[in-house]
């Protein structure tokens, strides 16, 4: 249902319904892992992508889920199931097998940005509850071990702290005979720390359920198959890289090649000898890659498929991937309170005019309420703000003044985009409204 305005061509509102033509599942991040290693436990799951393809580490499916269940047990003898541990960490192998082994343990993972500095990670250790954290000594000349010695007198609640460099250690401290929780859809997987450009961080609540299915969902969108390779040169602490990409590849049996951290020549190695699908990344990743030296040079006829979201995807960067790699391009449309992405464009969309728009099936139908329509424009404004009805997503916010509210019945979302016809939603700016 549209409803058009006075101005040609622009929309007052529109209706865009979920895709319900797939299930939603009640699945947990450590239970797709244990359903993906038995599909295909000798596939490559997780690969380090470090310069020197001699020194990649390596992990199939039947051996990141072994990994998984160490640590697993490792936890045990130290946290109690529903207790919150915390990683401040780059992108590391250990990072995501400490994400699967605190899901498998029934433990919430408290992600933490590793260039935060000792008052901001204090902040959110404290907010949180964590009850310990995973962390490495340094990250680009900043000592963490240091930040936290400041402020360790500050946080009682921290019993436990764990050098990733110290890893072997630590996964051999657990008892193989200790058995595993059961871990309900619902339990809470992530506790994210998320403001956009609004203020203080909130920490966003993030179940299983949510988090698998929407995942799931972008496997699909992006037609992953078993065995293919998809470079990740997200963060971690974030959802797009821990939960979009690290568990939409657990769910199709690919390969997950993991950057420590975004360097454009590094991310075009990787796609050439890796043989990467997927070409994906935020719009400043994609264009840093084009315009790097090394592009031309490359062999990236193994890409078949390109993505961007997370700020504005200009029609000009989506005409240029297209002519260059010869590939579709998708443009999603995310927040971490979705899980995060709440909708996408299909390969069939062109640049100049997007044609469809895709919402996920997390979000619940809208009703002509009094909250109003999935899409809602706002008077005497260009832009439109989205309001996101309903969905599987989140469990809601903790440690701050919406502590412990949970989504009801609509949440408006934080971008504001101009609504055409063609239904095609452009990320204009940034604005957060929250349930009251």
């Amino acid at each position: 249902m549209t409803v058009p305005a006075q101005a040609p061509g622009v929309l007052a509102a529109a209706y865009q319904p979920a895709d319900r033509s797939r299930p939603l599942l009640e699945t947990t991040c450590g239970s797709v892992l244990r359903d993906a290693a038995a599909r295909c436990p000798d596939v490559p799951a997780l690969v380090e992508g470090v310069p020197d393809p001699a020194e990649r580490r390596r992990w199939t499916y039947a051996g990141l889920l072994g990994e998984a269940e160490r640590v697993a047990r490792a936890l045990l003898s130290r946290f109690d199931p529903g207790e919150r541990v915390a990683v401040w960490a780059p992108n590391v192998p250990e990072w995501i097998q400490l994400q699967f082994g605190a899901a498998l343990a029934g433990l919430t993972l408290v992600t933490v940005n590793p260039l935060y500095r000792a008052a901001e990670a204090a902040d959110v250790l404290r907010r949180s509850g964590a009850a310990g954290v995973f962390l490495v000594p340094q990250v680009r000349g900043n000592s963490l071990t240091g930040f936290l010695d400041q402020v360790r007198p500050g946080l009682p609640g921290l019993r436990e702290t764990v050098l990733l460099t110290d890893w072997a250690d630590f996964t051999r401290s657990g008892s193989p005979a200790q058995s595993l929780p059961q871990v309900a859809a619902g339990d809470p997987a992530q506790i994210q720390y998320t403001s956009g450009t609004t203020g203080r961080p909130k920490g966003a609540v993030i179940h299983h359920c949510g988090y698998t299915n929407n995942a799931r969902f972008v496997a699909d969108m992006l037609q992953l198959q078993p065995g293919e390779v998809m470079v990740n040169p997200m963060p971690l602490f974030h959802t797009a890289g821990s939960g979009a990409i690290t568990l939409s590849a657990i769910q199709a049996g690919a390969t997950q090649v993991l950057m420590r951290a975004f360097d454009p020549a590094l991310f075009l190695a990787l796609q050439e000898s890796e043989h990467g699908r997927v070409f994906g990344g935020v719009p400043t990743m994609l264009l840093a890659a084009l315009e790097h030296p090394d592009f031309a040079r490359r062999d990236l006829s193994a890409v078949r498929i390109a993505w961007s979201g997370g700020a504005l995807v200009a029609p000009a960067l989506v005409r240029r991937v297209e002519a260059v790699l010869d590939v579709p391009f998708l443009i999603v449309f995310a927040q971490t309170e979705a899980s995060p992405v709440i909708t996408s464009t299909v390969p069939a969309d062109t640049a100049d005019g997007c044609r469809s728009f895709v919402a996920l099936h997390g979000l619940r139908e809208a009703t002509r309420s009094r909250a109003g329509p999935l899409v809602k424009h706002e008077p005497r404004s260009t832009l439109t703000r989205v309001v996101l009805r309903r969905a599987k997503a989140r469990r809601g916010w903790t440690g701050g003044p919406h502590s412990g509210r949970y989504l009801g019945a609509q949440m408006a979302l934080g971008d504001g985009h101009p609504l055409t016809r063609q239904s095609c939603w452009p990320s204009a700016g940034r604005s957060q409204r929250w349930p009251g």
